[in-house]
């Protein structure tokens, strides 16, 4: 089934930093959106947070940065596939600083410098630039967009209130 929920809107994110949020329990292990923001008319350009694979073989939960084709990725070092809720947080701190969460704890960092992405449009569930895909199969709960970056602290606090 592909279940999504979005928007043409910006929700009034204009510039960094803006943080993504939400609790997933993915049915398979595959490449998945979790939470999209981006250019509702473009391909190549958006931020999110869900699963994918480095090599094709090995998934793992990720945040996602893309910009005029130029792709960046931070990989955890969590898999899904157990069946397991799990609390995953994008932090977009700037050009050069984004971080994702898994369960509270670092999963990684990135400083490869991206210009702010048009975000034109939003979408819970799927990839949602001009051609939608990558539905998410499995179910996300407490989506959260922040028009600010979250603290490590405050992931910390938000994964332990929704466990």
């Amino acid at each position: 089934m592909d279940d999504y929920v979005g928007n043409d809107s910006a929700l009034g994110l204009t510039s960094y930093p803006y943080t993504l949020s939400a609790w997933m329990r993915p049915d398979t292990s595959t490449y998945l959106i979790g939470v999209w923001v981006g250019d509702k008319d473009d391909t190549d350009t958006y931020s999110s947070i869900g699963i994918d694979s480095p090599d094709a073989v090995s998934f793992y939960y990720m945040l996602n940065t893309r910009h005029n084709g130029a792709n960046d990725q931070i990989f955890s070092s969590v898999q899904p596939g157990d069946g397991k809720w799990r609390h995953i947080v994008g932090i977009f701190r700037s050009a050069t600083d984004r971080e994702v969460f898994v369960d509270g704890v670092s999963g990684g960092t990135d400083s490869t410098s991206h210009l702010y992405p048009l975000i034109d449009r939003w979408n819970i569930g799927r990839h949602g630039d001009s051609t939608p895909s990558d539905y998410m199969d499995g179910v996300i709960d407490d989506v959260r967009i922040y028009s600010r970056a979250l603290s490590a602290q405050e992931v910390l606090q938000l994964y332990n209130m929704g466990k």
